[in-house]
Parts: structure tokens; C-alpha cells; sequence
């Protein structure tokens, strides 16, 4: 009980309260699978020796229509003057952009027309419909955290 001591074997608590732990043991978990990137190539780090190659690694959510300009800006404003044309380079950041499965193609298409070819950008391979400020945001996070800890 909540005073710390044991509940009586006598007690109709102690059936119902082993019930309730064997329930929650045998349940599965309620948070949604995360989508495991392989995040290659990415030519920027992986030319580089030694290892770690990049800096700051950078996620952007791409999910606007007019997304293909505020990125295209923001990727030339954050990068290391040079950086995308010196492969190997050990002080570039790198640009993990995922786009919201909600965008519509030709808009996601102008996305990857814009920043696409740079070295140090990298497109996740599978996207999620995104609710601002929503737990689905989160989800695009971590999906990118996990994929990043399993690539190191």
C-alpha cells in the first residue's frame, strides 16, 4: 500500500492489483513505430577521414507550399562558406530535410529541385503527416535521432 507496507494475502486488493501488473506487463507498447533511416550515402561525411565529419547536423521539416524557397535560404545561410564543394571537409554541418507526407508532389518536387544536388543535404526516405506543434512532430525527431544513432 502507500505506506509501504505489504498488502495482506487475505486482502481483496491482492488479487486485483496482480491483475492489473500482469495486465501492463503483457501490454504492447502505444507509441507508433519510428522509421529507421539508413542515411546514405551522405557524401559529405562520408568522405571525411577522421571521423566525425560534420558539426551540427541540421532537421528541417519541409511542409509549406512555398518550403523549396525558405530552405533553399536557409541551407546557404547556415553552411560553412565553401563547404558543400570541399568533400572531406571536417567543419560542415549537414541538412536532414524531411518532407510532409502531406505536401503535394510537384511541391515536394521543387523542394528537392532546390538544395537536392548539394552534397551535404540529405532527404529522409520516408515521411509523416505532421501536425504543428503536435506529437507528430516529435515523432519526425526522433525518428531522425534514432536513425543518426544507429548510423554512428
Amino acid at each position: 500500500d502507500h505506506d509501504s507496507f505489504p498488502v495482506p494475502d487475505n486482502s481483496s486488493l491482492q488479487p486485483a492489483c496482480m491483475n492489473a501488473v500482469r495486465r501492463r506487463l503483457q501490454r504492447k507498447s502505444l507509441l507508433p513505430e519510428l522509421f529507421m533511416d539508413p542515411l546514405k550515402p551522405l557524401p559529405l561525411a562520408d568522405a571525411a577521414v577522421p571521423k566525425p565529419a560534420v558539426h551540427i547536423v541540421y532537421l528541417i521539416m519541409a511542409s509549406r507550399p512555398y518550403a523549396h524557397e525558405t530552405i533553399s535560404r536557409n541551407v546557404r545561410a547556415l553552411q560553412r562558406p565553401g563547404a558543400a564543394n570541399d568533400l572531406g571537409c571536417n567543419d560542415s554541418n549537414l541538412f536532414l530535410i524531411h518532407v510532409d507526407a502531406k505536401m503535394a508532389a510537384d511541391k515536394a518536387r521543387s523542394v528537392l529541385d532546390a538544395v537536392g544536388a548539394r552534397p551535404d543535404v540529405y532527404f529522409l526516405k520516408r515521411s509523416r503527416a505532421v501536425m504543428w506543434a503536435g506529437w507528430s512532430m516529435m515523432l519526425v525527431l526522433m525518428d531522425v535521432m534514432a536513425s543518426l544513432l544507429e548510423r554512428s
